[in-house]
């Protein structure tokens, strides 16, 4: 996002470079693809910088999709 400061289409470049991350890491393109979709499909929006706290609840859901494992709390 800060590469495209957040203008038109940022997020399909983030959905691009999650899903050659994962197939970079052995994961199949199509299971990729849909990981990706679940996490962040439909959260943001073209021309809007999403809010800090958006882009951390993605990322977590992305990793516990992934995982299965929930980070614990901050204390």
């Amino acid at each position: 996002m800060d590469r495209t400061d957040a203008e038109s289409g940022w997020y399909t470049l983030c959905h691009r470079v999650l899903t050659w991350f994962l197939c970079s890491a052995g994961m199949e393109a199509d299971e990729a693809e849909d990981a990706v979709h679940a996490a962040i499909g439909g959260r943001f929006k073209s021309w809007s910088r999403p809010s800090r706290t958006l882009v951390d609840a993605a990322g977590e859901d992305f990793a516990v999709d992934l995982t299965g494992v929930r980070s614990y709390p901050d204390r």
